[in-house]
């Protein structure tokens, strides 16, 4: 398990929820991932990903960037 195993699944609502235009439900997981990993990094998370299309990592990027996520 990666070290973001227990926020992943609210780190993937919150993309979810910016694509699909509910922002409040967007914020409100963003602020779970705060709660449980209070020192959470945009930076640090994306340079911890796997990702072989770096358009994808971008794209989820922004997505949780615009839920308030740093």
């Amino acid at each position: 398990m990666s070290c973001y195993g227990k926020i992943e699944p609210y780190l993937i609502l919150t993309a979810c929820a910016v694509v699909l235009g509910q922002a409040e439900e967007g914020q409100r997981a963003a602020r779970e991932v705060l709660a449980l990993k209070p020192g959470f990094s945009l930076e640090v998370f994306a340079g911890s990903q796997p990702y072989k299309d770096q358009e994808h990592l971008d794209r989820l990027v922004d997505q949780l960037r615009t839920a308030g996520l740093e």
